[in-house]
């Protein structure tokens, strides 16, 4: 099932890795080499608050320099023109050195200080392993360190920037990288985002919410409250993002009053969302806020790509989230009672 990832590697990074200086070179240097490549460019950005835009670095005869003044250690994300990304430490008055193959940008060697060169050695070690494989060894590299920058990076790429995700799992390893730096910046910056992930799992209530659907009704936990609901999220953008709901209607209209549906649509007007529930006859209270993935529901419910579903039960906890279109039908049938 096609899906689009809401929040990307760079969504969650938006926060600062705060280390101090201990030398009088307030700057960042990048150093590198890549095979491959004689001539070209690609970029760095962070966000920092000291780096407001994004930089360019140009490659020369397969080289490349790059400085940024900045006070404090921050992740720097050098992104390519096939937009694969690196990601490094950038620690004042420190040269991080990059060395690889352009035609193989997932083998990126990094030295220059004892984080990066962390991160270059785990990424040779679990390179060619399965990503469930990959999800264990990021797991263990974080237990063993979580005080570092690099559990941060591995953190982020491994285990968050995932289709499936460990919930209860990413709450522990959150706790405990703060239990070891309680006022890392980014590390309360980045419990805080994904919250709403973390709690809105199976087994856990369904957080609070407000609406107003499409026919300007009001709807909250009340409305649906000792009914057994399918939240879903979906937009007229791909017809991959209505099929499942579609599909969840027939189910729906054929056990009328065993199930409700709340359908939220993301576009960004209401003409094909309208369209669309008339030509599928689809079941439900409707809502179409008109703020995309801006809306206050997306966070709510902690919504990370489309479509998206919640299945909740009569007492408002939830059975299961993100069922496959493949499954939806039986799935659904297993709890109508």
């Amino acid at each position: 099932m096609k899906r689009t990832a809401l929040y990307t590697l760079s969504a969650l990074t938006a926060a600062i890795f705060l280390l101090p200086a201990c030398t009088s070179d307030n700057n960042i240097h990048i150093e590198g080499k890549f095979k491959g490549l004689k001539q070209g460019q690609f970029y760095a950005y962070s966000y920092s608050p000291e780096w407001d835009n994004y930089d360019t670095i140009l490659v020369n005869n397969g080289k490349f320099e790059f400085s940024k003044e900045t006070s404090d250690t921050t992740i720097i994300i050098l992104q390519y023109p096939n937009f694969m990304e690196t990601m490094i430490v950038g620690i004042p008055g420190k040269t991080i050195k990059l060395k690889g193959d352009a035609r193989d940008l997932n083998r990126i060697n990094l030295s220059g200080s004892e984080e990066n060169e962390l991160i270059s050695d785990f990424q040779k070690d679990v390179f060619k392993k399965s990503d469930s494989e990959k999800a264990r060894m990021a797991e263990r590299f974080i237990k063993t360190h979580p005080e570092s920058y690099a559990s941060l990076v591995i953190f982020q790429k491994y285990l968050l920037d995932t289709k499936d995700l460990n919930y209860g799992k990413l709450e522990s390893l959150l706790n405990l990288m703060l239990k070891a730096t309680p006022d890392r910046t980014h590390l309360l910056a980045l419990s805080a985002q994904i919250k709403p992930y973390t709690q809105c799992r199976p087994g856990k209530k369904i957080p609070r919410f407000n609406a107003i659907t499409l026919k300007k009704e009001s709807v909250n936990n009340n409305t649906f409250k000792s009914k057994l609901t399918l939240i879903s999220f979906w937009a007229t953008w791909s017809r991959d993002y209505v099929r499942p709901l579609a599909l969840a209607s027939k189910t729906i209209r054929a056990n009328k009053g065993k199930i409700e549906a709340l359908n939220i649509c993301l576009d960004t007007d209401t003409t094909g969302c309208l369209s669309t529930i008339e030509r599928d006859s689809i079941e439900g209270y409707n809502i179409c806020d008109q703020q995309a993935w801006e809306s206050p529901l997306v966070k709510t419910f902690g919504i990370r790509y489309m479509p998206s579903n919640i299945l909740v039960d009569k007492n408002g906890v939830i059975l299961s989230r993100d069922i496959p279109e493949e499954d939806i039908k039986d799935t659904l049938k297993k709890y109508i009672k």
